[in-house]
């Protein structure tokens, strides 16, 4: 019996052991397979605002392909003081979250920060295991997270989208980005470009913290819809424009000289051609914000003795190219115009009809709407005593113009030229037609005073005397007047043209003139 047991228990003993044994196996089968789409990795690259200072921590985070992270996480610093960083781990699935949080060189200030900032980047390690991390990166993150979420875009198409929309709030278009995490502003280039002229105008004079603030701002508000809604985040990037628009050069030394005491030869990229589009266009900003640029009569012949009349003073004049199909397409201010005259609306008693008339146009497959006083104004030839519109666009001898400031019943009315004849609401005109326009929108004018005595316009960046003169003067006088001025050390006066002054237009206004400031 007792040798019996002994038998029993032995066969108990190996097969528990059996057991074990396999369990073991399959443990450890199971471990080889979750582990057997999974390869090591290098993530190698870059982190810039200006490069990052060495010591500063970067993690890489896995995730799955909802951009949920798996909790593969590891971790490393900067090398050096280019920002340069190379993190060894192992990843299952490719798409990866990278944040580092350091200090970093400020080059608008040429110094180092005093506080740390946190920037992130989402990049597919599949083809490629550099990965740079910036402000762009940085700024697409909630987009590119959004877009895949909601919209069920790729991965690509999603970054790709979201690049074209932050370009867009800088007013910067035509340029290819492609890979976020490949901009340097080291390198030349127009993506690089871009890079640093984003930074630089976000910097500004900002602390880290208020840096950060801004970030997130414009992160959370073009979240969902790709635009900045903020009219007050929208004031900041235009004020951070001017900011930065005289140091434009020393931001260029302060980089160079930062990479030449590092020993690197570094080729700054062509920032300031982007640094400075931030205008009526692209923020909306303007009551005359749909023209790229106030163009100025070429028929203006010097016919006086007088410095500084309309002769003596020539900018961008009117270009106009007849398209031949029935559109004339204003090279300058970026319009395009219903060329003929005598259509639909023609001699209505009201501006609704007129502006049905235009909403309802299919001329050139293009969309229609009725101008504001400016764009209208930017067709007309003044140097025609009868008001006529730049040849080849056909005006109807002595009848107004319907035109949409924002009230119902507005009207232009041509008299020894041109003027405003009020704001009608009782639909009076009897002999108002239309000339519809296609092009950009028109929103509120926004002025910023700049000093004491002057109001820089941001729309149109001219700087205007903010008072009236207190004595009137004749037409040889006020020249005058206006070519002796100084006002806030600045003595490069002169009396604007009769469009100049008309961007000053606002028909909430009684007097006409913007009040604003």
């Amino acid at each position: 019996m007792k040798k019996t047991t002994h038998h029993i228990i032995y066969a108990c003993l190996v097969l528990i052991l059996g057991l074990l044994l396999s369990c073991s196996e399959e443990d450890s089968s199971s471990s080889e397979t979750d582990t057997s789409t999974s390869s090591a990795v290098t993530v190698s690259g870059k982190v810039q605002k200006g490069p990052y200072v060495q010591g500063t921590e970067i993690t890489v985070r896995e995730l799955d392909s909802s951009m949920t992270p798996t909790g593969n996480t590891f971790t490393g610093t900067i090398d050096d003081n280019t920002g340069s960083f190379s993190i060894k781990g192992t990843l299952a699935n490719k798409i990866a979250e990278l944040a580092a949080d350091g200090y970093y060189f400020n080059e608008v200030s040429g110094s180092l920060s005093s506080a740390k900032l946190s920037l992130q980047a989402f990049s597919d390690l599949t083809d490629s295991s550099s990965v740079n991390v910036n402000l762009m990166t940085h700024l697409e993150k909630k987009r590119v997270e959004y877009l895949m979420d909601n919209s069920k875009m790729t991965f690509a198409a999603a970054k790709s989208q979201a690049q074209t929309e932050i370009m867009k709030i800088f007013n910067i278009d035509n340029v290819t980005l492609g890979n976020s995490e490949t901009l340097d502003i080291s390198k030349s280039g127009d993506g690089n470009a871009v890079l640093l002229a984003i930074s630089a105008i976000l910097q500004s004079d900002k602390t880290e913290a208020e840096l950060t603030e801004l970030l997130s701002t414009i992160n959370t508000d073009i979240r969902t819809d790709g635009t900045l809604d903020s009219t007050t985040t929208k004031a900041t990037l235009l004020a951070a424009t001017n900011y930065i628009n005289p140091r434009r050069t020393t931001i260029r030394t302060n980089i160079e000289n930062r990479y030449n005491s590092l020993g690197i030869s570094a080729s700054i990229p062509a920032f300031e051609s982007y640094a400075f589009k931030l205008d009526t266009v692209g923020l909306g900003f303007g009551l005359c914000g749909s023209l790229k640029a106030i163009p100025h009569n070429p028929n203006i012949t010097d016919n006086t003795s007088i410095t500084g009349d309309d002769a003596d003073y020539k900018g961008t004049v009117v270009n106009l190219s007849d398209l031949g199909n029935g559109i004339v397409e204003d090279l300058v201010t970026g319009l395009k115009w219903e060329k003929a005259s005598n259509q639909g609306s023609a001699y209505a008693g009201s501006n609704e009809i007129a502006k049905t008339y235009c909403a309802n146009l299919t001329l050139g497959g293009l969309t229609w709407r009725l101008p504001d006083a400016c764009e209208l104004f930017s067709i007309v030839d003044y140097s025609d005593s009868t008001g006529l519109f730049y040849s080849p666009i056909e005006w109807n001898s002595g009848y107004g113009y319907w035109l949409e400031p924002g009230t119902s019943n507005s009207e232009v009315n041509y008299i020894s030229g041109i003027k405003l004849s009020g704001y009608s609401t009782s639909g009076d005109c009897t002999l108002c037609s239309e000339k519809c326009v296609s092009g950009h929108s028109v929103e509120q004018k926004k002025y910023f005073v700049t000093g004491n005595d002057t109001v820089y316009d941001y729309g149109t960046k001219y700087t205007w005397q903010k008072a009236d003169s207190i004595n009137k003067y004749d037409w040889t006088g006020a020249i005058n007047y206006c070519e002796n001025l100084s006002l806030d050390n600045n003595s490069d006066w002169r009396l604007p043209d009769v469009f100049e002054l008309l961007t000053l237009y606002d028909p909430e206004q009684s007097s006409g003139i913007n009040r604003a400031s």
